[in-house]
């Protein structure tokens, strides 16, 4: 298989581990699929075994052209996952339990990870093939070394299953890290600005080794209202508590100040 380094290719080809990504899934006839980068199509064929309704993203025009040529039934849109308007395209595909499935490439990860965010409360969930590293950030807990801001937008948004861990070997080519599958479905959460919880986390984390007040001192919060000690660390505050702080800065004196 040709691949395009730009565009971080690397095709799954153990079978085993497409098995076991299928037993995962538990696809049932009535779902409809959005695969992200679909490639040669490895999990595409079985996806329209399985599902029947099955759209695709792919920004490689030639695999596209030669997947829509094999598949003719697929409905593919040629173009920049990171570009699509998600919200757009799910508008247009009418479906009662809507599965977003995709091996991910690393270089675009955690952007398009945000833009599944915006999203993911319309479908019922997202299961992707991730670097080890990313899941392990995904899915870490106050005051271990992996606990940060991905950690926190993900929690606040949604619940995280690792399903799969997977070797280098099952690619081709081979990268240089591991790899997981994870799904990710939509959670009851507290009402806050996606932007004021982002710009908390970036100011918390960007200095995780100060005190929580100091790291938040462009901020005017007040803590005992919060009943928040500022003299933690970031790393070791929870998701509800950033929830809790962000609010405070959407609701009351706590708005940035410049």
């Amino acid at each position: 298989m040709r691949v395009r380094k730009r565009f971080g290719q690397h095709f799954l080809v153990d079978e085993n581990v497409i098995d076991q990504i299928f037993e995962s899934l538990k696809l049932r006839r009535t779902d409809s699929v959005l695969e992200i980068g679909p490639g040669p199509g490895t999990l595409t064929h079985r996806l329209l075994l399985e599902s029947g309704d099955v759209h695709a993203i792919e920004i490689d025009r030639d695999l596209a052209g030669e997947l829509g040529d094999i598949h003719p039934s697929l409905r593919l849109i040629v173009g920049d996952v990171l570009k699509v308007d998600l919200a757009e395209l799910l508008d247009r595909i009418d479906a009662d339990r809507l599965r977003v499935v995709g091996n991910l490439p690393y270089n675009i990860s955690t952007p398009l990870l945000g833009r599944f965010f915006g999203v993911i409360e319309r479908v019922h969930d997202v299961n992707v093939m991730l670097q080890k590293e990313v899941v392990d950030r995904l899915v870490a807990v106050p005051e271990t070394s992996a606990f940060g801001r991905l950690s926190v937008m993900t929690q606040h948004f949604a619940s995280v299953d690792r399903l799969l861990s997977v070797p280098a070997r099952a690619f081709s080519p081979r990268p240089k890290v591991e790899s997981a599958f994870v799904r990710l479905a939509a959670k009851p959460r507290t009402p806050v600005s996606t932007e004021t919880l982002a710009d908390v986390l970036r100011a918390a984390f960007s200095a995780r080794r100060k005190r929580l007040g100091n790291a938040l001192k462009a901020f005017r919060l007040d803590w005992d209202a919060l009943g928040i000690e500022p003299g933690r660390r970031p790393d070791a505050i929870t998701v509800e508590e950033f929830v809790a702080i962000a609010a405070a800065v959407d609701n009351g004196p706590g708005r940035r100040q410049e």
